[in-house]
């Protein structure tokens, strides 16, 4: 499995150009308890500490990788 760090999808999230409604602050799919928006938007957190300008940050394998493959007959 390959995964991605958790600052890497603030940060596209907040790239995501979708108006998401609001409600004091919280998105409307958070206080619906929805697992997203329906937008492209998958995260939501009331601080701010990442915005849209912000670099993404390495993540992903970190090597060597061995690939096996097999033949399911």
């Amino acid at each position: 499995a390959v995964t991605n760090l958790w600052v890497n999808r603030l940060i596209g999230d907040a790239r995501n150009t979708a108006t998401i409604p609001e409600t004091d602050g919280w998105p409307d799919w958070v206080l619906a308890d929805k697992p997203n928006s329906g937008q492209g938007t998958y995260t939501f957190s009331p601080w701010k500490g990442w915005n849209k300008e912000e670099p993404l940050q390495p993540s992903g394998l970190i090597g060597p990788v061995l690939l096996r493959c097999i033949e399911i007959r």
